[in-house]
C-alpha cells in the first residue's frame, strides 16, 4: 500500500511540475504585452477643423412654425391638468375649454388606456387634439 501511495504522489508531483513549466511562457507573454508602450501606428489621420457656417435668414419663421405632435394613454385617475402635463400642454386657455366646457365632457370622461394625441407648437400653445 505504501508503494503504491508513493507512485500516486510521484505522479501528481510531475503533473504540478509540468503545470507549472507550461505557464511560465504564457505569464511571460501576458507580461510583455503588459510591458510594452503603447506604439502609434499612424490611424490617427483624423484633422479638426473649425468653420463657421451661415444659417439661412428664414431660420426664425422657420421655428415659429414647428409643431409637433405628442402622444400620452391616459391612466386610472388621470385628470385634465395631468393628461396635459404629460403631454406638455402649455396653454391656459385650452386648460379652462377642456376643464369647464360642455362639449368637452367626453374628453374628462377618457377611460383608461385610451390613446391621446396633442399637437404643440414650440411655445406649448394646444394646436390640435385628437381622441377616440
Amino acid at each position: 500500500m505504501l508503494t503504491q501511495n508513493m507512485i500516486n504522489q510521484e505522479r501528481k508531483n510531475k503533473l504540478r511540475w509540468f503545470v507549472t513549466i507550461s505557464t511560465l511562457p504564457l505569464l511571460g507573454v501576458v507580461t510583455a504585452f503588459g510591458l510594452v508602450p503603447t506604439s502609434d501606428l499612424g490611424l490617427n489621420t483624423g484633422k479638426i477643423s473649425i468653420e463657421e457656417v451661415a444659417l439661412p435668414g428664414n431660420l426664425a419663421a422657420q421655428t415659429a412654425s414647428t409643431t409637433f405632435w405628442r402622444t400620452e394613454r391616459t391612466q386610472a385617475g388621470d385628470t385634465v391638468a395631468d393628461l396635459m402635463q404629460r403631454l406638455n400642454i402649455k396653454d391656459a386657455a385650452a386648460s379652462d375649454y377642456l376643464r369647464n366646457n360642455t362639449d368637452s365632457k367626453s374628453f374628462r370622461k377618457l377611460p383608461s388606456g385610451q390613446e391621446v394625441q396633442a399637437e404643440i407648437d414650440a411655445t406649448g400653445a394646444l394646436v390640435s387634439l385628437r381622441y377616440l
